[in-house]
């Protein structure tokens, strides 16, 4: 008798929580990006207060953050293949 299990487990109520979560604050810098205001972002996110959507969800990457990022990854990933070869 063979059997099978599933090698993936079920999403837990922390991980669905935090999915949105991350979702909320991609949002959040989508819309800061497209340059819409701060009222209008705390409309479309049901924020009973301004004070949630900055303080909560106001972290938001810069284009200058992502370029250190890459150029971090991109000497990280070239140092590991140049010590590989």
């Amino acid at each position: 008798m063979v059997r099978l299990y599933r090698t993936e487990r079920m999403p837990t109520r922390v991980d669905t929580r935090r999915s949105y979560e991350v979702w909320l604050r991609r949002h959040r810098s989508w819309l800061d990006s497209v340059g819409t205001g701060i009222a209008v972002q705390q409309r479309l996110m049901r924020h009973a207060d301004v004070r949630t959507t900055m303080n909560v969800y106001g972290d938001v990457v810069t284009d200058e953050m992502q370029q250190a990022q890459k150029k971090i990854a991109n000497l990280a990933l070239n140092g590991l293949q140049n010590g590989l070869q």
